[in-house]
């Protein structure tokens, strides 16, 4: 998805190109949901929310005590803030470099996740060579202290790593490292997780001949998409998946043929998504029971218009809706659809966000400005009223 450009001008990006690559291989798929207290709620956030907030800004959000944890570009630092004017608090500030010729960071902030006073966030330091990029778990206290690595995935001569994904329950980081050949044959991703301080690593379960997008782990089961590719678009399979944490009572809940299945969210006993139909232009929210693997369409796309799944919250889905065929739109709606009926109303009109992210938290939406790549993450960063969409304050303008 390639929403466009916002009406003002946009940041150039710094990043070199054997970044870009990594990062396009890592930004496949997004997932999670929930339900949670209304506006400028408060509160620990729910497994769903979590795996919410982790998935479908790709980790750009995390939330934990009321406050909301987003990384900024702008502010080079990951950040913590509470609606209602307070200051924004800069949790861990990422170094610069000049070694280009132009100043960077010397990584990328890919995810972040919170449990309790621990927060957990993965970053990719990106070298020339591809064999000495690499990317890391760490975790600093809320305050900024006691930052480390609590695992690293480094790559070797014949093979290829990445974390994709990132999440913390009960004192506890869970992750995807994906493990691919140079020659892209074979694929397998283990599903790892951590103590805060590094000390108990462990390998929950591993999936091989991996084929899908970023897992959506909770602390019980592990979703997931497959994809298949033919000669042609209606040749092409998409699969979704659930299986137990420890990799046991896997089965397989849908597939599609001629589709693509992306943006997993779950919420109570469903599990929603989009799918975009190969060969053609359309795109439909599908609703999926954990169960039966009963499947609604809940939204499908006009003739004229496109659509990508931002949020859940409160019982429906908030969609980010732009005209068809614009490569370079500089606004979009926010459309909202009931989880229940399939109701659709337009929430606001003209939000001018680009590559937007939304999280649901502390009972409001906040909304990331994320620009074209992960260099730009967190340019814009605005508290959103859920109700009416309108921007009620901006932590980062």
């Amino acid at each position: 998805m390639v929403p466009g450009t916002a009406a003002r001008a946009r940041r150039k990006s710094n990043i070199p190109l054997i970044v870009a690559g990594v990062a396009a291989i890592v930004v496949i798929a997004v997932a999670a949901a929930l339900i949670i207290p209304r506006l400028f709620g408060s509160g620990e956030p729910s497994y769903q929310e979590t795996a919410t907030n982790t998935s479908l800004t790709y980790g750009a959000t995390a939330s934990a005590d009321g406050y909301d944890y987003f990384y900024s570009s702008t502010l080079m630092a990951i950040c913590r803030a509470k609606p209602g004017g307070s200051d924004v608090e800069k949790v861990l500030l990422v170094p610069t470099t000049n070694e280009n010729g132009y100043e960077m960071p010397e990584f990328y902030v890919m995810n972040i996740a919170v449990t309790g006073d621990d927060v957990f966030y993965c970053i990719m330091r990106s070298e020339m060579q591809a064999s000495s990029s690499y990317y890391e778990v760490r975790s600093v206290k809320a305050d900024g202290s006691d930052d480390h690595s609590v695992y690293r995935a480094q790559p070797d001569s014949e093979t290829n790593r990445w974390i994709n994904g990132l999440y913390a329950y009960d004192g506890r980081a869970y992750f995807g490292v994906v493990s691919t050949s140079f020659e892209y044959d074979a694929s397998t991703i283990n599903i790892m997780s951590t103590d805060a301080a590094g000390e108990d690593e462990q390998t929950v379960c591993s999936l091989d001949d991996w084929s899908g997008g970023t897992p959506l782990i909770t602390p019980d089961h592990i979703f997931y998409t497959e994809y298949s590719y033919g000669s042609s678009a209606s040749d092409s399979h998409s699969s979704v998946y659930v299986r137990s944490i420890d990799g046991s009572s896997a089965k397989q809940l849908y597939e599609e043929d001629g589709a693509t299945i992306s943006s997993l969210a779950i919420n109570g006993n469903k599990l929603y998504c989009m799918d975009y139909v190969n060969g053609g232009e359309m795109r439909r929210l599908l609703s999926i029971d954990i169960e039966t693997g009963d499947c609604e369409v809940l939204y499908r796309t006009d003739s004229n218009e496109n659509a990508d799944l931002l949020t859940l919250y409160d019982g429906a889905a908030y969609l980010m809706r732009y005209e068809r065929g614009t490569y370079d739109a500089s606004t979009w709606d926010l459309v909202r659809v009931s989880l229940a009926s399939g109701e659709t109303e337009t929430v606001r009109t003209n939000l001018d966000y680009y590559n937007p992210r939304m999280a649901a938290m502390n009972g409001h939406l906040l909304l990331l400005e994320n620009g074209q790549d992960i260099s730009s993450m967190g340019v814009r960063v605005g508290v959103v009223d859920p109700d009416d969409g309108s921007v009620i304050e901006e932590y980062v303008s």
